[in-house]
């Protein structure tokens, strides 16, 4: 049981860093609550936001 927990204390903090790098100086990204993150994108249209998203699902080799 120790491995699991040990491996994923650190995940937040790899999530975190990977939205930072996705982030500009406009941009807001937080946690919000335990497991969930959350990036505020101001003057951003559709194109860009959905962009983004893409490149984190990648990052984070997310699937439909």
């Amino acid at each position: 049981m120790g491995g699991y927990y040990a491996r994923a204390e650190g995940l937040p903090d790899a999530v975190a860093d990977a939205i930072r790098a996705e982030a500009r100086e406009t941009d807001r990204a937080v946690r919000f609550g335990a497991h969930s993150f959350r990036m505020l994108l101001p003057e951003t249209g559709d194109l860009a936001a959905r962009a983004v998203a893409d490149r984190l699902d990648r990052t984070f080799g997310a699937t439909d």
